[in-house]
This record gives C-alpha cells, sequence and structure tokens, in this order.
C-alpha cells in the first residue's frame, strides 16, 4: 500500500529542492543575504559559500526538501497511527530548526526508500500487464472499442471537465510557490502561520471541488444506468493528445462489470493506486465482482480474506464502509453456494436503503433471478420488470427480458390477477 505513494513522495521531495535552490539563487546577491550568513555563520565559512555558490544553492535546495520531508513523514505518520496532521504543524511552529534539521539529515533516506518503493511497483504493474498482454493505456482502449462502442457524444462534457481539473491542479502550485515565498521573503511568524493554514484549507475545498468535477460522469452510471455513456466520458477524459492515460479506475472498473467485461474490468483495476484502506476495500470490493461474473471461487474467497486484513481509519463511517464490503462479498460467496434465501433478504434489506438507481436495479434483478430459480414466477417477473424499467442499458437488463419470454411459457396466467404491491420490500 505505502509504495503507491512514493511516487508522489519523490517529486515533492525533487520540487522542493529544486525550488529551494531557485530561491538562493534568486537571494544570494543580495546584500541583506549577505548581512544574514555574516550574524549566523564564521567569517571563513562565510566566505568559502561566496568562493563556492554552488554550496548555497544546494543548501536552499536542502532546506526546502527537508520542509517538505517532514511533511511525508508527518502524513505518513498520521495515516499509519491515526495521528493528526495538525500536530505536526503545531511541532513544526514551536520548534522549527530542530524538525527542519530532522528532515534535513532523513531526505536522503526518505528519497532513496521512495524511489525503491516507486521502481518496484512500476515494474510489479508492468509485469502485471505483460502477463495479461497489455502494453500500455491505448491497448485497453483498443481492446474497449473492439467489444463496446465509444460514444463521441460524451466527448464535450469529458473535455470541458478535464479543463477545469486543469485549472484546480495549476492553483495547487500556485499556492504552493506562493506560501514558499511569504514564508522566506516575509519575516513574519504570525503571516507564515496564516498562510500555511490559509492553503490548507484552500487546498481542501478545491479537492472537493476537483472531485465533484466528476459527478455528471458518475451520474450516467449511479443514477442513468448507462455504462457505455459513463465509460465513453471517461476514455474521452483521459486522452491526452493521440494517446490515453486512464485514471478513475475504480469507475471505469464498475463501467466495464455492468457492461458483462469482467476480465477487461480486471485489466483496468491493475493500475489502480490502493494508497489507502479505503481505496483497497473499493478494489478487493471490485475484484470480487469481476470473480462473480467469472464463476471464480477462489478469487473470491482471497477477496474476501483480503477485506478481512485491511484495517479501516478511525471513524465510525469507515468501520462501516468495511462491514458493507464484508457483507456484499460474503453474499456473493452464498450466491455461489446456493443459499438463495440467505442472498434474497441481502437484496430485500438493501433495497430499503439503496442510494442510487444502479444499486435499485442491481438488487430487483438479483431477486428475480433467485425467485425464478425458486419457481416463484410471480415474483420473478415483478422484479425482472422492474429491473427492465430502471436498468436502461445495464448488461442485464437484456437476460431480465429472455427471462420474461421464459416465464411466459412456463407460467402464462401468472400475469393476471397478482397483487404485486404486497411483494414489494
Amino acid at each position: 500500500m505505502w509504495k503507491y505513494k512514493c511516487k508522489s513522495q519523490v517529486l515533492t521531495l525533487l520540487i522542493g529542492f529544486i525550488m529551494g535552490a531557485l530561491l538562493m539563487v534568486v537571494t544570494v546577491g543580495n546584500s541583506s543575504y549577505t548581512e544574514i550568513l555574516e550574524t549566523m555563520l564564521p567569517a571563513e565559512t562565510v566566505r568559502m559559500l561566496e568562493m563556492n555558490p554552488i554550496l548555497i544553492y544546494l543548501s536552499g535546495g536542502c532546506a526546502i526538501a527537508g520542509l517538505c520531508n517532514v511533511y511525508i513523514i508527518g502524513n505518513v505518520m498520521s495515516s499509519q497511527f491515526g495521528m493528526s496532521i495538525f500536530f505536526w504543524f503545531l511541532l513544526l511552529m514551536i520548534m522549527p530548526e530542530y524538525l527542519i534539521m530532522f528532515g534535513i539529515v532523513t531526505f536522503p533516506i526518505t528519497l532513496i526508500v521512495s524511489l525503491y518503493g516507486w521502481i518496484s511497483l512500476h515494474l510489479s504493474v508492468q509485469g502485471r500487464l505483460k502477463k495479461r498482454k497489455i502494453s500500455n493505456d491505448d491497448e485497453i482502449v483498443r481492446i474497449y472499442e473492439i467489444h463496446h462502442p465509444l460514444l463521441e457524444e460524451y466527448k464535450d462534457m469529458a473535455t470541458g471537465i478535464r479543463k477545469t481539473v486543469n485549472k484546480i491542479t495549476a492553483i495547487y502550485f500556485l499556492g504552493i510557490i506562493a506560501v514558499f515565498c511569504v514564508m522566506f521573503f516575509i519575516d513574519n511568524l504570525f503571516v507564515s502561520i496564516i498562510a500555511i493554514f490559509g492553503y490548507m484549507f484552500a487546498f481542501q475545498f478545491l479537492t472537493n471541488y476537483r472531485i465533484a468535477q466528476f459527478q455528471p460522469i458518475s451520474n450516467l452510471l449511479y443514477q442513468q444506468c448507462n455504462p457505455e455513456a459513463c465509460m465513453s466520458a471517461l476514455i474521452y477524459y483521459s486522452k491526452r493528445g493521440n494517446h490515453y492515460r486512464l485514471s478513475n479506475q475504480s469507475l471505469m472498473a464498475s463501467c466495464l462489470i455492468y457492461l458483462d467485461d469482467p476480465e477487461l474490468a480486471q485489466d483496468v483495476l491493475i493500475t489502480f493506486p490502493r494508497s489507502n484502506p479505503t481505496s483497497m476495500l473499493t478494489y478487493w470490493s471490485l475484484m470480487s465482482y469481476t470473480y462473480y461474473l467469472l464463476k471464480d471461487m477462489h478469487g473470491l474467497e482471497r477477496c474476501r480474506d483480503e477485506i478481512n486484513k485491511i484495517q479501516p481509519k478511525m471513524g465510525a463511517m469507515n468501520i462501516m464502509i468495511k462491514s458493507t464490503e464484508q457483507a456484499s462479498v460474503e453474499n456473493k460467496i452464498r450466491l455461489m453456494n446456493r443459499d438463495f434465501q440467505a442472498c434474497k433478504q441481502y437484496y430485500l434489506d438493501l433495497l430499503k436503503h439503496s442510494p442510487s438507481r444502479l444499486t435499485q436495479a442491481d438488487c430487483f434483478y438479483y431477486i428475480a433471478l433467485i425467485s425464478f430459480v425458486q419457481e416463484d414466477y410471480s415474483i420473478a417477473r415483478m422484479y425482472f420488470e422492474k429491473t427492465i424499467r430502471t436498468g436502461n442499458r445495464l448488461y442485464f437488463v437484456q437476460n431480465a427480458k429472455n427471462y420474461l419470454s421464459k416465464i411466459e411459457e412456463i407460467e402464462p396466467e401468472s400475469a393476471d390477477g397478482i397483487p404485486y404491491e404486497r411483494y414489494l420490500p
């Protein structure tokens, strides 16, 4: 799990080092900077630095990289041990010299470990892609276009969202530059603290706003039950020039699951970043659905075991999410074991608080399917009809129509005289 954060950590350290070096390039000729050096360092050291300005640039780079390293270590400690990131900012305000020195000393170690994690993860992912005979994301899109249509009417939506997301990303970096400028050019601790906390709140707001930009795309699947439209929008969003760089793999995999393409969904999930417990739960939950569609009991049991091993973050919501995913996987295993009555009750309970049309259609279909197997054709007919009304372009809508035709052949009279309302959950 930690390896998925290594790339961003390496980039953060390198960008911090470059920014620190550039700041020294700008300020090294300033007379006030020379005065500061003379007050802080012995005269011989000052003369040595003036003769070797590269050392000044390197020291500036190490200082900012050390500050970034403090943030990285604090973030890791917070995620592993449930500590608040604000605690580290408080320490940084109280004892900045000691923490920055600690960050500088451990900077090479963090960089080496992060590089190892990044490279080893990249090799592992490439090995899994090669095993599946996939070279890159372009290959996944090519396979998708063979199996399913790419709807061009959703291109404008995806392009507009991508432009907005790019603007938000640019604001992220401009904010970081502004905070560093305040810290180095304004000699006022109170102003620096305000700048740091202001950026933190702005970062959180922009992150939520960025996530909200994908709502129209996700609604195509969850509220309109149109996986082809959702997948098309995601592919157009991922297009960079003549190539594709797939993102939001979890939503893509969900689309492919409801297009009855579980193997391609597994291919997409190879590059899904499992960087925290929530993303791990999402990954194994989606994998469990693909294994169910492939009728792979061993894969389902592995998903159950992996979910059981995940330690969710503190909070009732995170614990509830894990319990929900555990129940979902257990239900799929019961379906494979033909424990239909328990599965039927699970879907009926899920319908009572189902938040999306997609979940409702999924429940309707499996309740109908179980009822058909149990030869309760009147209930099966009712829920197959509900599946057709709500399912739109989901793959099992056609299955529901086929089952309705079979019911008509078996019991044509089941369409008449049945008060369906009393069977509603």
